[in-house]
């Protein structure tokens, strides 16, 4: 059962797109699925201090690199670097580009296909 780098790496776009649109809105129910309970926390309390930004949205999204993939005998844990560009408000004029080095982890023996970010 060999690792699919391919899925793998479209399954971190969706991630990063639905938890950056989760965390923009507020969404604290679709985050809990995606992250892990330490990471949780942290975007739990940046949202009730209103850090977030509802009228943000993502323009592009690449992947840049993978930039680490570490494991032990309970997980494994991968990082990807990615480049996105960021508007508001539908405007085009206010694009920022960010780069994020997000770290994605599984347990080695879930059953469940989805990894969990662990810290960005």
């Amino acid at each position: 059962d060999g690792f699919d780098y391919k899925k793998f790496l479209e399954g971190a776009k969706i991630a990063f797109e639905t938890i950056i649109d989760a965390f923009n809105s507020g969404d604290k129910e679709n985050l809990k699925t995606l992250l892990t309970d330490k990471i949780y926390v942290v975007f739990e309390k940046a949202i009730d201090e209103k850090q977030n930004d509802p009228n943000s949205q993502i323009f592009s999204l690449n992947i840049d690199k993978i930039e680490k993939v570490s494991t032990n005998n309970e997980k494994i844990t991968i990082g990807v670097k990615f480049i996105s560009e960021q508007f508001e408000n539908n405007d085009e004029s206010t694009i920022t580009k960010k780069e994020d080095t997000w770290f994605f982890e599984k347990k080695i023996k879930s059953k469940n296909p989805n990894w969990l970010l662990s810290s960005t």
